[in-house]
């Protein structure tokens, strides 16, 4: 299931979890994700991806006060590991 909504960088479409989808429906083609949504593609804990975010270990975007990450910052950061 997914739902797509408008930002002000464009559409983004955020898919639900289901581990028999291949990796390319986990993520938006293009847009921001959501700290949630991130850690839940990287499968690492909120709290973890924030610090890896301060640390500059997973590259991130501030959005005034808000952290977003980036789809294709993040496919980078998995295929570097």
């Amino acid at each position: 299931m997914s739902t797509t909504f408008d930002t002000p960088y464009g559409p983004m479409t955020i898919h639900l979890h289901d581990d028999d989808r291949p990796e390319s429906e986990l993520l938006p083609e293009r847009g921001l994700m959501t700290p949630d949504d991130a850690a839940h593609y990287l499968s690492l804990r909120r709290s973890t991806l924030d610090d890896y975010a301060r640390r500059g270990i997973v590259p991130s975007v501030r959005v005034g006060r808000h952290r977003r990450y980036r789809a294709d910052d993040l496919r980078d950061y998995v295929a570097g590991l």
